[in-house]
């Protein structure tokens, strides 16, 4: 049994549960789980981080470049509207960092390491940064049922792909030229 990957899913299944029943009255918790989910996510990901070696080649350092302003300007702007929300800046820094980082390790592995199977930490990437998004839509400006219930269904997503991703991580962490 792979304890750390019990720990990210019952921490983002605890965390979820906390944010249905809102995120002013849970704020606390919900910071502190999904903390724990992407930091969690991070060390999952740590055998194939330190076998992959960058590459100098234009995709490898522009396209993430490109992404990686996508989200800084998505989460810029959810802070300018949420900065008078949010009851505690400390635990949203903190929890905003873990994402970034876990996002950044997602996308990093997806487009330098050439193993087939890495797609699957692009649809986790993106669809995270989605559920982010959508979720402090949701709960700021875009209270509609429409919105939780995509953001749910992303995060079904993301959990799906992330543990079939981490059943293959011995295979993607072998060091070999994969040719996609």
């Amino acid at each position: 049994i792979n304890w750390l990957l019990v720990l990210f899913l019952l921490s983002a299944m605890i965390g979820e549960a906390f944010m249905s029943q809102g995120l002013e009255n849970n704020y606390g918790g919900v910071m502190v789980l999904f903390s724990i989910v992407f930091l969690s996510g991070i060390l999952l990901l740590r055998p194939v981080l330190i076998r992959t070696k960058f590459n100098n080649e234009f995709k490898d350092v522009v396209i993430p470049i490109i992404i990686g302003f996508g989200i800084v300007y998505a989460l810029t702007t959810i802070y300018a509207i949420a900065i008078e929300f949010i009851p505690d800046l400390i635990f949203y820094s903190v929890t905003i960092l873990l994402f970034i980082v876990y996002i950044a390790c997602c996308f990093y592995i997806a487009f330098v390491n050439k193993h087939p199977k890495n797609t699957f930490l692009f649809i986790v990437g993106t669809c995270y940064s989605l559920v982010v998004v959508g979720a402090f839509a949701y709960e700021l400006v875009l209270p509609y049922s429409v919105v939780i219930g995509g953001v749910n269904l992303l995060e079904i997503i993301v959990q799906f792909y992330f543990v079939l991703y981490i059943a293959y991580i011995a295979e993607v962490a072998e060091e070999k030229n994969w040719i996609i």
